[in-house]
């Protein structure tokens, strides 16, 4: 019987279900559908949407030729557009619920950093030194700028695809996108997505039994 959601895995199997990496202590996966219906379901799995940081990790781990660097997908950050103009980079307000109050979003912003634009590059070499970049790979930045610049990869692009002015707060969930479009991290609207098959990307830590000695 086929899965009520499109989710694609393609290396290994875990629980019945297919999943891109299984390792002993975590695996992850990616769900195709609407993002708040992935999200559920993601949520209901016990699972969590994964980060930039570690998206960058598992993208080294399996290398150029896995589906983790041949397919983009959304991340747990988002940007946020406030009707001041200032932009910020946060942990997204769509995770803390499907709708998000003002004091909701605001909580995310107290944690977040501050971009002084909303379309600039920073050249692989630099991620562990550029500011945002260094935030948002995290200790994966300088090893993931090696692995970029393996590929062919000289700079990667931030930018939001909507940042017009508006008297509401605007949330543009975060995009890392596949190596063959230059690993570019972009803001979305969840609501509006122009992708072919946008996906949500989880990461699902196993509970382990306890060995038992016989001695």
């Amino acid at each position: 019987m086929a899965n009520k959601y499109d989710l694609r895995f393609t290396e290994t199997r875990y629980n019945d279900k297919k999943i891109d990496i299984d390792l002993y202590e975590i695996s992850t996966g990616i769900v195709f559908n609407d993002f708040r219906t992935a999200l559920k379901e993601i949520y209901k799995s016990k699972a969590r949407p994964i980060s930039l940081e570690e998206n960058a990790g598992f993208r080294m781990l399996k290398r150029r030729n896995s589906n983790l660097s041949k397919v983009g997908n959304l991340t747990r950050e988002a940007f946020i557009r406030l009707p001041n103009g200032e932009i910020y980079f946060s942990y997204s307000p769509y995770l803390a619920e499907e709708n998000p109050k003002l004091d909701t979003l605001y909580n995310c912003i107290d944690t977040a950093f501050k971009l002084g634009e909303s379309d600039f590059y920073v050249n692989t070499d630099e991620l562990h030194l550029h500011p945002f970049t260094k935030r948002a790979f995290g200790k994966n930045a300088e090893n993931y700028g090696k692995f970029l610049e393996e590929t062919k990869i000289k700079k990667i692009r931030i930018r939001m695809f909507n940042n017009t002015a508006s008297d509401k707060p605007l949330i543009l969930q975060s995009w890392l996108s596949c190596l063959e479009a230059g690993s570019e991290i972009l803001g979305v609207e969840i609501d509006n997505l122009n992708f072919p098959r946008p996906g949500l990307r989880f990461i699902q830590e196993k509970i382990r039994e306890p060995e038992h000695s016989f001695l």
